[in-house]
């Protein structure tokens, strides 16, 4: 029998934070900056977790 670690808890904890705000800032219309002052989000955490979750949208050479 495994348990998860409260690390491993709080990190699929965080995942699932911004997952849901992903979510719905595309379904949103509003800019990426728009929707972190809306929701009062770190603009830095939201870019690194939308890297995360959508690496195709990277920038063509930080895909090389």
């Amino acid at each position: 029998m495994t348990t998860s670690t409260p690390r491993k808890e709080e990190l699929i904890e965080k995942r699932r934070y911004w997952k849901k705000h992903l979510d719905a800032w595309h379904g949103s219309g509003l800019t990426q900056i728009g929707y972190c002052q809306k929701h009062d989000l770190s603009r830095h955490c939201f870019q690194y977790w939308k890297r995360r979750f959508l690496p195709s949208e990277q920038p063509f050479l930080e895909q090389l």
